[in-house]
């Protein structure tokens, strides 16, 4: 038992230590990486069927990198995330490219904090 904690722990630090930390200009080098982007929510969108966007840097369609999280997802959180604008916030998660653009798509309120000191 005492072994299988030792082994947790050390792999533990490896995934912590594999994890970047950068600002949302930065995402479009990180396409395909788990990272956590902390930066401030520049504009939001919800659109007809439900899907929220918080965009990053400038506002859509200018916007550096977006946070996608659609409306079954959307449902479970206790935020108003359309009223996050100005807010800044981390995310992690695997950054993907759709049209151009780096996005992560957010399904867990788990991978999402804001920081309450900005």
């Amino acid at each position: 038992m005492k072994y299988s904690c030792i082994i947790m722990i050390y792999f533990l630090s490896f995934i912590c230590k594999g994890q970047e930390h950068i600002n949302a200009q930065d995402t479009s080098q990180y396409i395909g990486h788990n990272v956590q982007v902390c930066d401030t929510v520049s504009s939001t969108y919800k659109s007809k069927k439900g899907t929220i966007f918080l965009n990053f840097g400038k506002a859509f369609p200018y916007q550096n990198f977006t946070i996608v999280v659609f409306k079954e997802n959307a449902l479970n959180f206790k935020y108003d995330l359309l009223a996050l604008k100005g807010s800044s916030i981390c995310i992690e998660g695997k950054i993907i490219e759709y049209k151009n653009k780096p996005e992560i798509i957010l399904q867990d309120e788990g991978l999402f904090t804001i920081d309450k000191n900005k």
